[in-house]
């Protein structure tokens, strides 16, 4: 299934529950009734917008590619997420590209000594989150390569909390997966 009609199923609400859990707020009043009898309609003008309106991210596959089937690669899915937690696409581009460039895959990144790991990460901040990631890579690498396609056995995996679980269960595994952030919920 391609992520648009993933994307589809997600935001006509047959998801069952916001991933984010954190926020702990749900729709009410009229915005509860406006979103179930408009659902299907928001979402097919929201993807359409997208098709005509997206960015070419380093970390992405195109609606174009996406409809030749090409899919994408849950490592990359994975690093792209873990960089963007409190840090701007501007910002993550390079590091992005300097990672992949010399660890193009999980087990690469597992093999490496910690140290290159938080050289590479240097200026990015917050290095909690190169540490999970490396600990991530270990723990995937020793587990056959394999992410989880799950939200729940991505919830397991060192660093990944309940929105990026998310979103990498929907970008690279097609889950129907609800991507809570504070924008979505200042205008759900």
């Amino acid at each position: 299934m391609a992520l648009h009609d993933q994307t589809r199923k997600t935001a006509s609400g047959d998801s069952g529950k916001a991933a984010s859990g954190d926020s702990g707020k749900a729709a009410s009043g009229d915005s509860g009734k406006a979103a179930s009898g408009d659902s299907g309609e928001i979402a097919s003008r929201l993807l359409a917008w997208y098709d005509a309106h997206h960015r070419d991210l380093p970390w992405r596959i195109a609606p174009r590619e996406l409809a030749r089937g090409i899919r994408p690669d849950p490592y990359r899915v994975w690093l792209s997420e873990v960089m963007l937690q409190q840090t701007t696409v501007e910002a993550v581009k390079s590091y992005f590209l300097a990672f992949v460039e010399k660890w193009p895959d999980i087990e690469a990144l597992a093999a490496s000594p910690t140290e290159d790991v938080m050289k590479a990460w240097a200026g990015l901040g917050y290095y909690s989150r190169a540490r999970n990631l490396k600990a991530c890579a270990d723990l995937v690498a020793r587990q056959g390569g394999k992410f989880p396609d799950t939200q729940a056995g991505l919830r397991e995996l060192p660093g990944v909390g309940a929105y990026t679980a998310a979103a990498i269960a929907a970008i690279a595994f097609d889950q129907p997966a609800a991507v809570v952030d504070g924008n979505v919920e200042r205008v759900v």
